[in-house]
C-alpha cells in the first residue's frame, strides 16, 4: 500500500485553505495538475494529524503573527504567502512540458545545474532558479516521502487518473494515455539508478540533445556496471550462469577496447598542446642525429629474419 503522496504539503495547503475545499475538489485538482492522489482516506488521515490552526486564522496575512508562526511550524508559509521562487514553481507545475522535464530530472537524481541548463527550453519562466526547484520538491514532488517501489507505482497510476473523471469523454482517453505512458521519461528515470548518466538518458528519451560528455568517464561507468552484473550472475549461480557471464565478459572486452581507443582526456590535451608548440616555435627542427644521440641506422629496408636449419 502507498502510504503517502509526494504532494503531501500541497494537499495540506488545500486542507487548510479558507475556502474549505471538499475531498472531491482536492482530488480533482490533483488529477488536473498531474499530481499524486492515493485515496480519500489519506485526506482524512492528514486532517486528523494536522494540528489545529489558531482560532483566528489569517493564512494570507504576513502581519498576523499567530498565523505566521503556525504556517512556519507546518512548513506551509510559502504556499499561502508565495515568494517569487514559489510563483515560478507553480508556473512550472502548470506548464506540462516544463513539469515533465523537471520531474524527470528530479527522479533521475540530476543536479540543479543540469536542470537549469535545460528547463528554459520547455517554458520555465525567466528567473527560475535553484530556490524554485526546492519549492517544487517541497510542495509537489517530495521524493523523501515514498520508496522507490512506491514511486514506480505512483508513476504508473498517473495514467489512470482520467478514469476518475465524471466526463465519459475524458474516461475514454484512458487506453490511449496508458499506451503513451510507456514512453514517459519519468518511467525510465524511476527504473534507473539515480545518477547523472540516468539524467542524460532521460533527456534523450524526451528528444533533447544533450551537451558533449566525458566519453572516458561514461565508458568507465559502463565497465563498472558490466562487472557488477557479472559478479551478480556468479553469485546467483543459476542455470544460465556460464552463458550470461560469457556474454557480459564479451561486452567487458569491447568496453575495454573502447576505453583504450578513447584514451585519457589529459593525454589528448597534451598531444594537442605539443602540436601547437611545434607549429608555433621558430627553432630549427632537430636533426635525426641529435634526436637519436647517434644511435640510428640509414638502412630503411627491414632486415629479414634468418632461420637456422633444423638439426636432424
Amino acid at each position: 500500500m502507498i502510504s503517502r503522496s509526494p504532494a503531501e504539503n500541497y494537499i495540506k495547503y488545500m486542507l487548510l485553505h479558507p475556502e474549505e475545499y471538499s475531498d472531491l475538489q482536492i482530488q480533482q485538482r490533483l488529477d488536473q495538475e498531474g499530481l499524486d492522489f492515493i485515496g480519500l482516506s489519506y485526506f482524512q488521515r492528514l486532517r486528523e494529524n494536522i494540528p489545529p490552526p489558531p482560532e483566528t486564522f489569517l493564512p494570507f496575512s504576513r502581519e498576523h503573527l499567530p498565523s505566521v508562526r503556525y504556517l512556519r511550524a507546518q512548513k506551509l508559509q510559502l504556499a499561502f504567502q508565495a515568494d517569487k521562487a514559489m510563483r515560478n514553481a507553480v508556473v512550472v507545475l502548470r506548464t506540462p512540458r516544463a513539469k515533465e522535464f523537471l520531474e524527470t530530472m528530479l527522479i533521475a537524481g540530476a543536479t540543479d545545474l543540469i536542470i537549469l541548463s535545460g528547463i528554459s527550453n520547455y517554458g520555465a519562466p525567466p528567473g527560475f532558479d535553484g530556490t524554485a526547484i526546492a519549492r517544487y520538491k517541497h510542495y509537489f514532488l517530495n521524493l523523501a516521502l515514498v520508496s522507490a517501489t512506491e514511486l514506480r507505482a505512483l508513476i504508473d497510476l498517473r495514467s489512470e487518473a482520467c478514469l476518475r473523471s465524471i466526463d465519459p469523454v475524458v474516461r475514454s482517453q484512458a487506453s490511449a494515455i496508458k499506451r503513451a505512458s510507456y514512453h514517459d521519461p519519468r518511467r525510465l528515470a524511476v527504473a534507473a539508478p539515480g545518477s547523472p548518466v540516468a539524467a542524460i538518458v532521460a533527456q534523450l528519451q524526451m528528444g533533447r540533445s544533450v551537451p558533449a560528455t566525458d566519453r572516458q568517464k561514461l565508458a568507465s561507468r559502463v565497465l563498472d556496471v558490466l562487472l557488477l552484473r557479472a559478479a551478480e550472475c556468479a553469485e546467483t549461480n543459476g542455470m544460465m550462469m556460464a552463458e550470461n557471464i560469457g556474454s557480459i565478459m564479451s561486452a567487458v572486452e569491447s568496453t575495454i577496447r573502447c576505453l583504450e581507443k578513447i584514451g585519457s582526456p589529459t593525454e589528448t590535451m597534451l598531444g594537442q598542446l605539443e602540436k601547437i608548440r611545434l607549429q608555433s616555435e621558430n627553432k630549427p627542427i632537430s636533426s635525426l642525429r641529435v634526436i637519436s644521440g647517434g644511435r640510428h641506422t640509414m638502412e630503411l629496408i627491414a632486415v629479414p629474419k634468418t632461420t637456422e636449419p633444423e638439426e636432424k
